[in-house]
């Protein structure tokens, strides 16, 4: 899936069920993982097991792809 943020956009912290996968395209944001704050940019991969506490907020406008594992 493809996931675009305004600057100063956020989705809020949530879980999932499943692992997933996060490619960033453009821009640059903060991502929540557990209690940890890890900074992304274009070209940056995250690995999200399930069941963790994850965050976004864009600090540019962003692209994202989400790829969910099974």
């Amino acid at each position: 899936m493809v996931f675009g943020f305004g600057q100063g956009q956020e989705l809020s912290e949530h879980t999932a069920a499943k692992p997933a996968m996060l490619f960033f395209v453009k821009g640059e944001a903060s991502v929540g993982l557990g209690d940890d704050v890890q900074q992304a940019q274009a070209g940056t991969w995250v690995h999200m097991p399930a069941n963790l506490k994850q965050s976004i907020k864009a600090k540019t406008p962003v692209v994202m792809l989400l790829v969910l594992l099974k």
